[in-house]
């Protein structure tokens, strides 16, 4: 049976084999990549963007840490800013994650852990927004530390009932005491002029106040001054007198301390709220979304351990089905390469013995026709030299051309840099402008602080004379009245300072302003000396394409010239192409013969075809001289007789290599 089949079923099987494995290994391949493609399309689409989620379980100690700064009684109102907006960024944050996961499926692990963690957070936010609502009534106190008021309004309370039983007792006994008679030297004194707060209600008790306490201790001195002068009964009907001012102090003590208690109240709500409810929700909460992150992180890893697991079994596969492909062509090779090699080397001794006879009888017509030619192949040759060199010039024109071409666009590009700078310079130049009127601005503004100051000057100087009339009493206003005339002086000194830097600056602008329009103008001068530039590159582009079509029409007419004298050999070897044709054959059929020997025996093959070349061109040169009319264009006498089995070719004809050599089935019993 193996002798029956021909090469072409032997090929057939070999390579089909061959085709066979590696289908299988691609199916192998194709299911191993429609898998992965399957768990990257899965991780991409669900894995990765939960990692996005991870920013909730970030923004949990943020939140946290912003309720604790609100609870400090050290936060000044730039820390509670930046808390607020923390907690803004936090719930967008929040949003924006909730949202993504709306959107994708999640696994049965994912989905459970979610189910659990969202109430949970839920609540707590809930709970952080209650917090934020303490806070926020809290804020509308404008007390930092409620808990430090109200210690501070109890000893000022304790300290004047102490300083009134200190009256009563040097009114009795005559035992002096020490202070009393200055209302900014006792602890609420101090505390007032310190204290600041945009609390309406305390700043209107705070108001109240002032002038009872102030009388308060003024009636102290008094007292003072009388029993020291021996006058007890002036000093018991001052004490009568002070007892009403002394009772709306006491008053304003107590609305004081009504307001720092309802503070207070409200801050221990806050606290409350975020000390025992929120963190026994924040931590619930926490861990919820802790194990809801482990929930992705366990899939993520689940999805790289399947494409790993896929990848390692597609390369084993791969490799055993490229071992088994080799080897199968290994074989395949080896048979068909024993079954051609002995139909081959038949074929190529009978194909050679013909191809000699070819070839002696083509050389000889080969050289009588290649004579004919050789005239008019020297004048294409120089018409071909000619052309060449008009095509060298061709060239280096068109190079010309590109260039200017490119130095155009250059100086084009140029060109569009120096207007935008120009347009920019006149950008600058506005500006300028708006920076002097500013700064005129800015000096009537000066000037009016001066004025002011001045007029306030001329208040402190009247506040001062009132002051000075009304004797002692006026003491205290006399003083603050000198100082608000200090003030004044160092406000209008200030205002004239700052109005000569500003002068000083706006000369300077003005000088910069001439500066910028000098400027301005070099720039347009530039600019219309690169438009000058562009124009003149623009006629050298011009002159330069102009000249590279007047080298092409030359080089197009050389062409036709070399044309023309190719037609003419083609004419003079018209009368040779019978012999030319059968050169091509016989080189062609001698080519085939030394192919066929190197494939069927290698070098030895090779070796043949020499001797069989050597032996053609002894042939050639014994029948050349025996023909010496050959050289004068004449048809050899000697006639060319072909195999009988070979008829000679016509002109433009296939050769059939069985009409050389013709082969029967019995040639081809072992093929």
């Amino acid at each position: 049976m193996k002798k029956n089949l021909t090469i072409g079923k032997r090929l057939a099987i070999g390579f089909g084999l061959l085709t066979f494995i590696l289908i299988i290994v691609g199916l192998v391949g194709l299911v191993s990549v429609w898998q992965i493609s399957k768990t990257i399309n899965a991780l991409t689409t669900r894995s990765l963007p939960l990692t996005d989620t991870y920013i909730i379980r970030a923004q949990y100690p943020r939140v946290l840490a912003g309720e604790s700064s609100l609870l400090s009684t050290e936060a000044n109102n730039e820390i509670r800013d930046a808390q607020y907006k923390r907690f803004e960024q936090a719930e967008e944050e929040f949003k924006k994650a909730f949202d993504l996961i709306g959107g994708i499926k999640l696994t049965l692990e994912q989905e459970k852990a979610y189910n659990e963690f969202k109430p949970l957070h839920d609540a707590w936010w809930k709970n952080h927004e209650i917090f934020l609502e303490f806070a926020k009534e809290f804020e509308k106190y404008d007390l930092k530390n409620p808990a430090a008021l109200q210690r501070d309004i109890r000893q000022f309370i304790g300290d004047h009932y102490k300083l009134c039983s200190a009256v009563r007792d040097y009114i009795i006994t005559g035992k002096d005491f020490q202070g009393g008679d200055d209302h900014t030297a006792c602890n609420f004194g101090k505390w007032l002029s310190t204290f600041k707060t945009n609390n309406a209600e305390i700043n209107s008790v705070l108001e109240q106040i002032k002038v009872p306490h102030q009388k308060f201790h003024e009636g102290i001195k008094n007292i003072k001054s009388a029993l020291a002068q021996g006058d007890k009964e002036t000093a018991i009907e001052l004490l009568n007198n002070v007892a009403e001012d002394m009772k709306k102090v006491y008053d304003g003590f107590d609305s004081l301390l009504l307001a720092a208690d309802k503070a207070h109240e409200v801050y221990k709500k806050m606290s409350d709220q975020a000390l025992l409810v929120n963190v026994e929700s924040y931590n619930q909460a926490r861990d919820a979304v802790q194990k809801f992150v482990d929930a992705i992180k366990s899939d993520n890893k689940n999805m790289t351990d399947l494409i790993t697991r896929i990848l390692g079994f597609t390369s084993i596969i791969v490799a055993i089905g490229l071992m088994i492909g080799v080897v199968l062509a290994i074989i395949v090779s080896i048979i068909l390469t024993r079954s051609l090699s002995k139909a081959l080397t038949f074929v190529s001794s009978r194909i050679r013995e013909g191809a000699m006879q070819v070839t002696s009888a083509s050389e000889q017509v080969s050289q009588a026709s290649q004579f004919l030619a050789s005239a008019a192949s020297e004048q294409a040759s120089s018409n071909e030299e000619t052309s060449a060199s008009l095509e060298e010039l061709t060239s280096m024109i068109q190079q010309n051309a590109s260039n200017s071409a490119q130095a155009e666009q250059m100086m084009k590009e140029a060109r569009g840099i120096v207007e935008s700078s120009v347009a920019s310079m006149d950008t600058l130049m506005e500006e300028m402008s708006q920076l002097r009127q500013a700064s005129a601005n800015t000096a009537g503004i000066i000037k009016t602080i001066d004025e002011i100051a001045f007029q306030t000057n001329l208040l402190a100087l009247n506040a001062a004379v009132e002051a000075a009339r009304a004797g002692d009493a006026g003491k205290g206003f006399a003083v603050v009245a000198e100082e608000v005339r200090r003030l004044a002086q160092r406000s209008a000194e200030a205002a004239k300072n700052t109005q000569q830097m500003l002068e000083e600056a706006i000369k300077r602008s003005e000088k910069s302003a001439e500066e910028s329009q000098r400027v301005s103008e070099q720039l347009i001068k530039v600019k219309e000396s690169a438009e000058k530039m562009f124009t003149l590159i623009q006629e050298v582009s011009s002159a330069s394409n102009e000249q590279a079509k007047g080298v092409e029409q030359i080089n197009t007419a050389m062409m036709e010239i070399n044309k023309t004298t190719q037609e003419v050999a083609a004419n003079s070897e018209e009368s040779a192409s019978a012999s030319e044709e059968l050169s091509a054959q016989a080189n062609e059929l001698l080519s085939l013969v030394q192919q066929l020997e190197a494939l069927v025996g290698g070098t030895s093959g090779g070796q043949s075809g020499v001797s069989m070349e050597r032996e053609i061109r002894h042939t050639v040169a014994t029948d050349t001289r025996k023909d010496k009319n050959i050289i004068d264009r004449r048809k050899p006498k000697k006639e060319i007789h072909a195999l009988p089995s070979s008829p000679t070719p016509k002109k433009g004809q296939v050769v059939n290599p069985e009409q050389v050599i013709p082969l029967d089935d019995e040639d081809l019993k072992n093929f």
